[in-house]
């Protein structure tokens, strides 16, 4: 039970980090190219990685749904 609780409370600090880092990400998307700092590259590139994992879960379900329906 304490594990699951440990694992629970890392993903929701986890959740409200990447929501933080996501606002955070976006308002200085401007700013990534001119200052470069190791900071907010950083999150820039959670973002993208995250988006991209989006992507591909939705390629992913929805090919399954075409082949379920077919």
């Amino acid at each position: 039970m304490q594990i699951l609780s440990q694992v629970q409370r890392l993903l929701i600090g986890a959740y409200a980090d990447s929501k933080s880092d996501g606002l955070v990400s976006f308002r200085k998307a401007s700013d990534f190219s001119v200052c470069g700092t190791s900071n907010s590259s950083y999150s820039f590139f959670i973002i993208l990685l995250k988006i991209l994992l989006l992507l591909l879960l939705g390629k992913l379900f929805s090919v399954e749904k075409l082949v379920y329906f077919h």
